[in-house]
Formats: structure tokens, C-alpha cells, sequence
């Protein structure tokens, strides 16, 4: 999900996270504080590091640094997207208090001050078990007079913090976010120690937002957590629903409508802007809408980088393409091919071409491997076109595109309009490997002056 920024924030985040490692003398030949990638991924636990213990060699704060460089800026965007969903068409609530669970270095904070204008006032409690991670949470809010007057309290567990102010009637944030995929997480004495701390806040109204990846693995506390929830009283949901019938790949499906009947659902909050592609990319993806609702209006401002159609007959002219890009431009880069058979030959032939600074991953259901694979690092991704759904990329690659065009159906142009819109900032279309641009395909795709011939 592509989601702009505060300036603010970027720079904040530019300063304090990106600058000391990569400014770091370690961090030469493109390792990470002295560490290759996987070596920084093993440090930091994949997000789940008892970061208060030191780490062959590296401190409890190097550890949450290279966490923050790694996997904070899409917590962030997360985070920043899911409450431009929740305060759509109406404005935040007014000097609420936001309780962040599973804090980290402040994620839920920053994101939500990120949303709330110039001059940001709530009070903000953050709670983690790592003091480490605390201690790096206060220092990134007080590094930008942007928080001023963002009160914050910081403890390891929720029993530990004493709250200051007698009861009141104000509103209640809590974030859960990524907490639920620890493993050591009790779920139920959570829950129980978070109604006695709103016991003492007062009558507000009080909101649990809930977000994750959707792995198994990373929900595997949500059904004890929603569970205990109801036992103490909260008003939980017995169904939320996020659904695009625009972006299913199947003949057959669900529509808006139908899902509402069935679950005796509300109306469906209709999303109407939109924040991931500059509008040179979105014209190429309106090309093939073909959904009953109107395509969003696009918030970002205009590149100059028009998306760009190539024929490429062999692996090796392939290779070429995305190995230069991949040395000169960078980013994060996904590969989207219609056979997985393409992508682990494209995979092998990457990893032989690029040197192993250069990320490049493959996804497949069969290995199950997502947890394992960081879409917003920089670096190659490589899957196929169900698998892409739900994700973006700064520039995509749409392989094999004489296995996609021309369109013989709805569901083949929705399947290119996800496909295409999966890119941010730069779309490529290709004919190969083993393709050429045939009149049919030239035919069904827009004009050169929305999308330019290579």
C-alpha cells in the first residue's frame, strides 16, 4: 500500500534511522552495520529479537536500529493508511489518548501524528517489553519539535503504568498491530490488563484497531485476543470485511453487494482516492478497468515518467532489463510473471548476475516463504500474478505479457488493471521471454503517448 508521508516524518526517519546506517564505516560493500542482509534479518529475529540482549557482538541498540531501518517505514505506512480509512469523510478525534501495544520505536505514535496536521496533541502511552526499544522510541519523538505537545508515557507492560490523570470521557485509541505475532504473547492477560487500565482512563469510547500480515503464523494470537475481547465486554465485530471486487482474478465472484446481503453487513465504506500511483501509471491501469465503480482519484502529482512497453524474446535480454534497472535506479522491484517455471529460472539467473548485496527473492505458495521475504526493501521480488494481488512495489515488471493479452474477458482485464496498479512510481510491460508483440496484443494495449515503446 502505497502511502505518502509527512514530510516530517521522512526526514525524521532520513536523520535518525537511514543516515546512521548507512552512514555507519561498517555498513560498506552494502552490508548493514557490518552485516549481510539475512545476517541483519537474524539479528534483529525477523521483528521478534529479545532486543534488550546483545548479539554476537552487536548491542541491544545497534539490534533496534537495524529493526527500525528494516522494518518500521512499512509499519509506518500501515499504520498511516489504516487511519486515513477510519477518519475518511470526518475528522480524528479530538486530544485523544492513543495506547500503542507492541510499540516499538514508537511506530503507532509517529503514524498517527503523521495524520493529524501541523501541530499533533494526544497523549501517548507505549508499551514494550524491550527497554531498548522504549529508549529509541523517546528519542525519535524528541528529535522533531513536530511532537511538542504529544504528552508520552512509556512502560513494559500495561500493570506497570500509572496513569496520571483522574477519570475522564476522552476517546481511546489502541493499537495491537504487530503484537499478536510474538510467541510469547498471553493474549487473555492482555486484554485483562488493558480493561483495568481504561477502568482508570474513564468512559470514552475506546477503539482497538488491529492490523497485521495475513499469515498464519503472524495472527496466531488474534482468535484468543478477539475471544477476550467479548469476555471483558468490548463491542467486537462479528465480521469486517475488505473487499475489491474490481481486482478479483476470477470469472466468479463475490461483489460488494452480495458480500453485504450474505453477512447482514452495513453499507461498504467506499474507498475514493488514491495514494499509491502517480496518475501516468494509473491511466495505463484505467485502461483496463472494467469494475461498476468509479476509479479513485489520484492523490500524487505527476512523475514525467511515462510506463514503458518492450519486447523482450530471451531470458538473457529479460535478465538485462531488470539487472540494469535494479543497479541504476534500485528501489523495491517486482517481477510478475504467469508461470512460477519463469520465475525460479529468472531467480537462478538473477542471483548468478547480481552480486549478493542485490536482494532477489522468489514467492510461491508451495514454499510458503512470505514471512521470510521484506516487499519494501529494497531490492527484486519475483512472483506471479495471483500472488502479487495486495502488494506494490516502486517500479514493476509485468512479464510474459502474450500470456495476458489480448483480454477475452473481465476477469483478464481485471487482472491486468491489479497488475499494472501494483506499481508506484515506474510500470514496465514486457512481451517474453519466448514473446513477441503481436498486432492483437499492440491492439489492446493504450496509446503510446500513455504508454511508451522501448
Amino acid at each position: 500500500m502505497a502511502v505518502e508521508l509527512p514530510t516530517w516524518l521522512v526526514e525524521l526517519r532520513r536523520a535518525e534511522v537511514v543516515a546512521r546506517v548507512r552512514g555507519d564505516p561498517r555498513s560498506a560493500h552494502g552490508s548493514f552495520l557490518g552485516l549481510s542482509r539475512k545476517d541483519a534479518m537474524d539479528a534483529i529475529g525477523w521483528g521478534q529479537a529479545a532486543f534488550d540482549e546483545s548479539w554476537q557482538g552487536m548491542s541491544p541498540a545497534e539490534r533496534v536500529l537495524l529493526y527500525a531501518y528494516f522494518n518500521q517505514l512499512g509499519h509506518l505506512e500501515e499504520l498511516t493508511a489504516a487511519f486515513r480509512m477510519i477518519f475518511e469523510g470526518g475528522e480524528p478525534p479530538n486530544n485523544p489518548i492513543v495506547a500503542d501495544l507492541g510499540c516499538g520505536p514508537f511506530t503507532g505514535g509517529l503514524a498517527f501524528a503523521g495524520i493529524l496536521g501541523n501541530t499533533p496533541r494526544f497523549d501517548y502511552i507505549g508499551v514494550d517489553t524491550s527497554a531498548t526499544m522504549r529508549e529509541f522510541g523517546e528519542h525519535l519523538a524528541a528529535s522533531t519539535p513536530h511532537l511538542n505537545h504529544v504528552r508520552r508515557f512509556w512502560a513494559s507492560d500495561l500493570s506497570s503504568l500509572a496513569w496520571y490523570r483522574p477519570p475522564a470521557w476522552r476517546p481511546v485509541l489502541v493499537i495491537v498491530s504487530c503484537l499478536l505475532a510474538s510467541p510469547t504473547v498471553d493474549a487473555p492477560r492482555l486484554v485483562g490488563q488493558l480493561d483495568a487500565l481504561l477502568a482508570k482512563m474513564g468512559n470514552g469510547r475506546v477503539a482497538v484497531l488491529y492490523t497485521n500480515a495475513t499469515g498464519a503464523r503472524a495472527n496466531r494470537h488474534y482468535p484468543a485476543f478477539s475471544d477476550a475481547l467479548c469476555a471483558n465486554g468490548f463491542d467486537v465485530p462479528a465480521m469486517s470485511v475488505f473487499a475489491d471486487d474490481d481486482q478479483a482474478l476470477a470469472e466468479r465472484h463475490a461483489t460488494l453487494e452480495q458480500i453485504k446481503h450474505a453477512a447482514d453487513l452495513p453499507d461498504p465504506i467506499i474507498l475514493r482516492q488514491n495514494h499509491r500511483n502517480t496518475p501516468e501509471i494509473a491511466r495505463v491501469a484505467e485502461h483496463f478497468h472494467s469494475g461498476r465503480l468509479p476509479t479513485a482519484t489520484i492523490r500524487r502529482v505527476h512523475s514525467g515518467d511515462v510506463p514503458r512497453l518492450a519486447e523482450r524474446p530471451t531470458f538473457e535480454d529479460v535478465l538485462q532489463s531488470i539487472a540494469t534497472w535494479s543497479q541504476n535506479r534500485g528501489g523495491s522491484i517486482g517481477v510478475v510473471v504467469d508461470q512460477n517455471s519463469t520465475g525460479e529460472r529468472l531467480h537462478a539467473m538473477v542471483r548468478r548476475q547480481l552480486p549478493r548485496r542485490h536482494r532477489c527473492d522468489i514467492y510461491t505458495s508451495q514454499n510458503q516463504n512470505e514471512n521470510r521475504i521484506n516487499v519494501l526493501e529494497p531490492g527484486i521480488t519475483i512472483l506471479n500474478k495471483k500472488s502479487v494481488k495486495g502488494q506494490e512495489f516502486d517500479t514493476v515488471f509485468v512479464l510474459e505479457l502474450q500470456e495476458f493479452l489480448p483480454c477475452h474477458s473481465d476477469a483478464d482485464k481485471r487482472a491486468m488493471y491489479m497488475m499494472c496498479s501494483r506499481a508506484r512510481d515506474n510500470l514496465w510491460l514486457i512481451c517474453g521471454p519466448h514473446g513477441r508483440l503481436s498486432p492483437a496484443i499492440l491492439n489492446a494495449l493504450p496509446d503510446a503517448d500513455i504508454l511508451e515503446r522501448s
